[in-house]
């Protein structure tokens, strides 16, 4: 992960919860190689409560696995068994 994401992500405050051990937020970031700024949405799952929880652990994060992804679409579909999202 790239280090100015990283600070991105350890910036990051209201979180908003969906259910218990899984909480949403988002940012703005801007790649040096894309023309234009993009929303960052962030997924941390408590791996204390969801012991099968995907995603990245982070130094300064030890109780949560983080999934991230940028968004460039108006609409994300998706299934039941995950987010939706309106850009």
């Amino acid at each position: 992960m790239y280090p100015t994401l990283k600070q991105e992500l350890r910036m990051l405050m209201g979180w908003t919860k969906l259910k218990d051990g899984i909480e949403i937020a988002e940012f703005e970031y801007q790649s040096k190689e894309w023309k234009k700024p993009r929303r960052m949405v962030v997924v941390r799952k408590n791996i204390e409560i969801l012991k099968k929880a995907t995603g990245k652990l982070l130094l300064w994060m030890t109780r949560w696995k983080i999934s991230l992804q940028f968004i460039c679409q108006l609409v994300i579909f998706c299934t039941a068994s995950c987010l939706c999202l309106l850009v």
